[in-house]
């Protein structure tokens, strides 16, 4: 509330001020690795690419993805 007693708010950030998502699902993680849900199935199921269970819902960390890439990938 300012000096005249009216609330102020502060402004909505733009989507490029949102923060990163930490956890992607397999669809999402499919489309920011460019690769088909059947490869990242094999990456996973490799062990190549780590992934999170949350109940029956799986996910990939972010970090994950971006540390995969950056070391080039694995050969499986």
């Amino acid at each position: 509330m300012n000096s005249n007693g009216v609330v102020e708010y502060e402004a909505i950030p733009d989507k490029g001020e949102v923060p990163m998502k930490l956890l992607l699902t397999i669809s999402e993680a499919t489309h920011v690795l460019a690769i088909s849900r059947s490869k990242l199935y094999d990456l996973l199921n490799s062990g190549h690419l780590p992934s999170v269970h949350i109940g029956r819902s799986r996910r990939v960390r972010m970090q994950d993805i971006e540390e995969f890439v950056r070391d080039g990938g694995h050969a499986y």
